[in-house]
């Protein structure tokens, strides 16, 4: 047996070649990270028998401990990868319980490809000595057997050999003019390709049993904000890539699901009080490297390695990188490693977006500020925190508002260029003091710090939406999924602001391409619920709901209307519905706008007049809806109606 052979394979349209590191399909190089590759080539070396997943683990990850889900994710990367065979199955079959099995007919190649590759290239030697230099052994005996030919065969083997020498002179003394011809009509783009956006993914361990996901997403978190000052880029935010924390995760599958240019990838370990840290900048589309470093400092310089790559990534993505840029991106405040670390486990926890991590947020926020009174950046998401618990109506607004106000306030008093309190800001003035051109005067402030800050232009496409605005609002926010195309918030409010606007069609296709992205996003379902009453679908509206509350976890909710719909059609289901907001108001947890859109929807506008009316007194978040909410427009043509809107100022 050929000593290669146990390192060739061919499947399908692939050839894989272990020694190399290669994996082909129709002779086009496949991507795949390197221990994705290795699993790929144990399930090869024992194709059709099946592999126990601790004997896969073992053989993939030797000397190591990982997880199971580790070996779950590669054989999810290579079915995906591979596809399916010709007969319609995929090649990796799974033994529930037990383990893996490659089944698809494999072929150890026989090494004439090979050997047909090597002949070629003696043949071209021989082209090149023909001239007189000396021959290898096996030329000189190819050599041989021509020189006792007749002459005549001998005169029609030289021939293409002469052909051969003039054709390559020829080239030769063409090729300056070929190149300059070409270089004239060469774009400049073809040679540089313009890198328009980027995404810098979680830097991974290198150690996994040593990890760290607070110095791993928040390293990746500073760079982001980092290069979110170079207005020429747009730079992915962090809520959107902080699921890419898979030790395995191929940055150019990552980089074409966040749909940009470029991507920046990493692997960081702490040993002590050193940190270690390589990054490596990809470009998509050529599916190769632009730029690579290796970095070595005390944790306490962790700021030195930012400058250092994010100047380095800076310099391979912009054509012109001024000095102006590189200020841009040393711009910091002089804050302690300690103040630094407690931001980072803050942002780590606010980008969670739930009660527990908001809370968790605010209190790291808390800790860098006790330990640098002036961090502008901490008290920034200190506010951010404050508004989406006042948004979520996690937190009343009595508590919520003030404490938002004043932490984003002081951020702006630090630090007059974040774009973030700006927005927070103009968030706080659309959803509690209604105060529309106050409003607008943040969020135009924010764009002007920051273009890219996909939030702020998120928000102020909802302002303009609770202001009556609809083709400015779904301009705004248009462009915010376009700098956030994962957003599901963002992409499920384009669907919302397309029901305000009663452009009900678009309103269903765009929610339904939210759930899409995430098949358990209540927000969407129950969007998308709003819409199918609103054009008289009620069976399609009540199961949305249903989907909505059990997948915030209320499954006695969902089961409630599920029965009365059964029980007597919609009506049935909304009264069910109101009954279980009684129960809830009876255990301390009163909500006086659900009240108001449930006795909306059943017709009985005294009470919905009467729990509207305490929704405003309240100032909860939800309350701006009566300006631009369908579910309200029975009740626009009753006068009691239109004075608590003009009481409030809402009117459009």
């Amino acid at each position: 047996m050929n000593p290669r052979e146990q390192d060739l394979f061919e499947f399908g349209p692939f050839r894989l070649d272990a020694a190399e590191r290669m994996l082909l399909r129709n002779g086009q190089p496949v991507l795949l990270a390197p221990k994705v590759f290795d699993t790929l080539v144990v399930l090869l070396r024992h194709r059709g028998h099946l592999l126990e997943k601790n004997q896969l683990m073992k053989e993939v990850w030797p000397d190591t401990f990982v997880e199971e889900v580790n070996l779950a994710v590669n054989i999810s990367t290579l079915r995906k990868t591979l596809g399916e065979s010709e007969d319609g199955r995929p090649f990796i079959e799974t033994v529930p319980k037990r383990g893996y099995r490659f089944v698809a007919a494999s072929e150890v190649p026989d090494g004439s490809d090979d050997e047909l590759v090597i002949q070629n290239r003696i043949r071209a030697r021989i082209v090149a000595s023909d001239v007189g230099a000396p021959l290898t052994t096996e030329a000189t005996d190819l050599a041989h057997s021509r020189a006792h030919k007749p002459a005549t065969e001998r005169f029609l083997l030289r021939r293409p050999v002469l052909i051969v020498i003039l054709a390559v002179s020829a080239l030769l003394l063409a090729m300056p003019f070929i190149w300059a011809w070409r270089a004239s009509h060469t774009p400049a783009a073809a040679a540089a390709p313009k890198i328009g956006s980027i995404a810098v993914l979680p830097f991974r361990p290198i150690n996994s049993a040593a990890r760290d996901e607070y110095l791993e997403l928040g390293l990746a978190d500073d760079l982001i904000n980092r290069l979110s000052s170079l207005k020429q880029v747009v730079v992915r935010p962090t809520g959107t890539v902080r699921k890419y924390t898979n030790e395995n995760q191929d940055p150019l599958i990552a980089g074409k699901e966040l749909r940009v240019d470029s991507v920046l990838e990493g692997n960081i370990q702490k040993l002590g009080d050193r940190v270690r840290v390589t990054a490596t900048l990809w470009s998509v589309p050529q599916g190769k490297s632009l730029w690579s470093g290796q970095f070595d400092e005390n944790l306490k310089d962790i700021f030195a390695v930012e400058d250092s790559i994010s100047e380095r990534v800076a310099e391979a993505v912009l054509p012109q990188f001024s000095g102006e840029d590189k200020k841009l991106l040393a711009k910091r405040q002089p804050e302690s490693p300690q103040a630094h670390d407690a931001y980072l486990k803050g942002r780590y926890f606010w980008n969670k977006r739930t009660e527990e991590g908001l809370q968790k947020g605010i209190s790291y926020f808390q800790q860098a500020i006790d330990a640098e009174p002036n961090f502008a950046r901490a008290y920034s998401g200190m506010a951010d925190c404050y508004v989406l618990l006042y948004d979520y109506n996690m937190l009343s607004p009595a508590v919520a508002v003030p404490k938002a106000k004043a932490a984003a306030l002081k951020a702006i008093e630090l630090d007059n260029t974040l774009s973030e309190p700006h927005s927070s800001l103009g968030y706080v003035e659309t959803l509690y003091d209604w105060n529309w051109a106050e409003a607008e005067n943040e969020f135009k402030t924010a764009i002007a710090l920051n273009p890219n800050y996909a939030t702020a232009h998120h928000w102020y496409g909802l302002q303009l939406a609770f202001e009556g605005r609809f083709d400015e609002s779904l301009q705004e926010i248009t462009r915010a999924q376009q700098l956030d195309p994962l957003s599901l918030p963002i992409s499920s409010n384009l669907g919302r602001v397309l029901y305000f606007s009663r452009r009900y069609d678009r309103a269903v296709e765009q929610l339904k391409a939210t759930i899409d992205l995430d098949q358990n996003f209540w927000g969407a379902h129950y969007k998308l619920a709003e819409v199918y009453h609103a054009t008289g679908r009620y069976q399609d509206a009540i199961s949305e709901y249903e989907k909505a509350f059990e997948l915030e976890g209320d499954h006695a909710f969902a089961e409630a209307l599920r029965q009365g719909y059964t029980d007597a059609g919609y009506q049935g289901a909304l009264k069910r519905w109101l009954a279980r907001l009684q129960e809830r108001a009876r255990n301390g947890q009163p909500s006086s706008f659900a009240f108001a859109e449930v006795y909306t929807l059943l017709g009985d506008n005294d009470q919905a007049l009467s729990y509207l009316d305490k929704a405003l007194n309240e100032r909860t978040s939800w309350s701006v809806l009566i300006n631009c909410n369908p579910t309200f427009d029975r009740l626009r043509g009753d006068p009691r109606f239109q004075q608590l809107v003009r009481r409030e100022g809402l009117a459009q």
